[in-house]
């Protein structure tokens, strides 16, 4: 009978765990018996005002009550998991606390905000950043490529006598623009490719020229007018200064003190034995 007992599987679960129990029991330190948690009239604060924001409405007194109770298992289970040397090569709380590290980092390097003079030159610096872009208007006619060699050079050289006796250049139809008035030169990249507005750029004034290529094909283009991107005042766009100057700030600032950290701790790498080697 006792034999049949000791074959049993949950026999065997309950030795496993009562031998569990007698070692944490060995190998823990003794603790105080008195063992509290704290939950500080902050943290209640903070605990109705997190409701507050997702549920847009004060908690109930039950509910307080609830969110008091959780917080305070989060930290009887955080303790306890310590002590039991859960937390140990655990690859989650390492990324979290380098996580939580860096947010104070962020924190740190953003104490001390930058003088107008430093801002100045920030801005400045990257005034491309923050340049309007260039705006062009312009006709263009389209020539499909979707023809032989010979056919595609003849039509080409049609048009370019047409240009040269002052006439306007016959092409294919397209559902592209046939003129564009002010048309910022992002909007031109989306419709002909980036390829063409570095040829707008180089292009005469007032009058036909081409056939310059895009993603879908050779154009011939009039060039009307050109204004280029003008450099805002910096009270205009001083928000997004002050951002982007915070967030290459913060990344210095983390870099400078990793560098520190590195040079403070001494790295032994062990080689993997590779397999086949």
């Amino acid at each position: 009978m006792i034999k049949q007992i000791l074959l049993e599987p949950l026999t065997h679960f309950i030795l496993i765990a009562i031998s569990f129990f007698i070692i944490f029991d060995v190998m823990t330190p003794e603790q105080d018996d008195n063992k509290s948690i704290t939950v500080t009239s902050g943290r209640i604060e903070q605990l109705n005002n997190r409701f507050s924001k997702v549920w847009q409405r004060e908690p109930t007194e039950a509910e307080l009550s609830k969110l008091i109770e959780n917080y305070t298992l989060d930290e009887i289970y955080t303790l306890e998991a310590r002590a039991l040397g859960l937390d140990i090569d655990d690859g989650i709380i390492r990324k979290r606390l380098r996580q939580k590290m860096e947010f104070m980092l962020q924190d740190m390097s953003a104490i001390v905000p930058p003088t107008e003079q430093a801002l100045q030159g920030f801005y400045l610096q990257s005034k491309n950043k923050y340049k309007s872009a260039d705006q062009y208007s312009f006709s263009q006619v389209f020539i499909s490529t979707d023809r032989s060699r010979v056919e595609l050079e003849n039509l080409l050289e049609k048009q370019q006598k047409n240009i040269i006796n002052n006439k306007k250049p016959i092409g294919d139809n397209s559902l592209l623009p046939a003129h564009l008035e002010l048309a910022f030169s992002d909007k031109i990249n989306r419709l002909f490719g980036k390829k063409f507005v570095p040829a707008l750029q180089s292009a005469p004034l007032n009058e036909w020229h081409g056939p310059i290529s895009s993603g879908l094909g050779l154009h011939f283009i009039r060039l009307d007018k050109y204004k280029k991107g003008e450099l805002p005042a910096l009270a205009s766009v001083k928000e997004k200064v002050l951002n982007d100057w915070r967030y290459q700030k913060n990344n210095t600032f983390k870099k400078e003190f990793e560098q520190k950290l590195l040079k403070e701790y001494q790295v032994n790498i062990q080689q993997p034995t590779l397999l086949g080697q």
